[in-house]
Formats: C-alpha cells, sequence, structure tokens
C-alpha cells in the first residue's frame, strides 16, 4: 500500500495530469464494481 501511496506522489511531482486522470477513473470504476457487488450480495442475502 505505501509504495502505491509513492508511486502516485512520483506521477503527481511529475505533473503527469493525463495519468492522473486515468488513474482517477480507474480508482472510481473499482469503487463502484465494489460498491455493486456488495450491493448485489446484499440483495441475495435478503
Amino acid at each position: 500500500m505505501l509504495s502505491l501511496r509513492r508511486g502516485e506522489e512520483c506521477i503527481i511531482m511529475k505533473d503527469n495530469k493525463i495519468m492522473l486522470i486515468i488513474l482517477s477513473f480507474f480508482y472510481i470504476f473499482v469503487i463502484q464494481i465494489h460498491y455493486y457487488e456488495f450491493a448485489f450480495t446484499l440483495i441475495a442475502v435478503a
């Protein structure tokens, strides 16, 4: 986890805005997938 954070800081320091945008979209996508999985599991269990 720490290495990932350091990697993000390196990208920010390099000011690679395109990569930063791609990363943020990827994170949003991953979070949404986990949310939908959680909601689906909740519905399936209920």
